[in-house]
């Protein structure tokens, strides 16, 4: 809302559909930064602007996944029984997330303060006069983008509970798979195992996640109590079903977008440029 009163839905879900197969196709996280440009293309905002909202859609993301695992983990009658490597990943992602967000709060309402300091330090650097310029130039827009955070008293509550929505959902989806395979397991350690293998989203993968996927899957659920031979077929199905949903709908959003596969192996040697 402060970038722009409105931007179609039809955008924001065909750019997030393209950029989670970009994701899933390259190793390296550039389906964000391909989003942005999206928005940019469709919208008329700022690439920034549209980058700084993903971010502040990130930091959301982790911070209800951190805080259901660790509600998981406290109501389960053996919670100290688990390895320590749940609860020490849980901190550490959890200190930095809410950092992260505080720096986000903070900038958006000490803008000046910021631009200061940014002037401070990073323009002490030699650097060509037009350069400054447009630092300047992305530097409000990610502030702006990052803007929504104190921009309505109510929409900050609504993007909580819908992004609570979002990952309950998928722990119940995950829930649903172990009894489709008749293996018993605890509400709450599905909750607590379904986040925890999200966080591995976090570190690098190779296209399609082929290998890493089922490799933390099975760390994930063997750390619980499960066996590798119980695991790891749903990590399997769960894969394919999740590469099969991500290339469809990637898909049909590239088709609508005007891209092929081309431009996006394009696109990703840019990012790496």
């Amino acid at each position: 809302m402060p970038t722009k009163n409105m931007v179609r839905y039809s955008s924001t879900l065909g750019a997030t559909a393209v950029g989670a197969l970009t994701d899933n196709l390259f190793p390296i996280h550039a389906g964000e930064v391909l989003r942005s440009f999206l928005m940019k293309k469709r919208e008329n905002v700022g690439f920034f602007e549209a980058f700084s909202s993903i971010i502040v859609e990130r930091i959301l993301d982790l911070l209800i996944m951190v805080a259901l695992a660790t509600s998981a983990l406290f109501l389960l009658p053996d919670h100290s029984a688990l390895p320590e490597w749940a609860v020490d990943s849980l901190r550490v992602v959890g200190t930095l997330t809410l950092s992260a967000l505080l720096v986000l709060i903070v900038g958006t309402r000490k803008e000046e303060a910021l631009v200061s300091l940014a002037n401070k330090t990073i323009f002490k650097i030699p650097m060509p006069q037009s350069w400054k310029g447009k630092f300047d130039t992305w530097l409000e827009e990610i502030i702006n983008g990052a803007k929504g955070l104190r921009y309505s008293l109510t929409l900050v509550p609504v993007l909580l509970i819908q992004t609570f929505s979002i990952w309950l959902a998928y722990a119940m989806h995950l829930y649903a798979m172990f009894q489709m395979f008749a293996i018993n397991i605890s509400p709450l350690v599905a909750l607590l195992g379904s986040m925890l293998f999200n966080l591995s989203s976090l570190l690098p993968s190779p296209p399609g996640r082929i290998g890493s996927y089922e490799a933390f899957w099975s760390v994930v659920f063997i750390g619980l109590g499960f066996s590798l031979e119980t695991v790891f077929p749903i990590g399997l199905l769960k894969h394919l079903f999740s590469t099969g949903f991500i290339a469809i709908t990637g898909s049909i959003s590239m088709s609508w977008f005007g891209l092929d596969f081309k431009s996006l192996s394009l696109w990703k040697s840019k990012v790496k440029e």
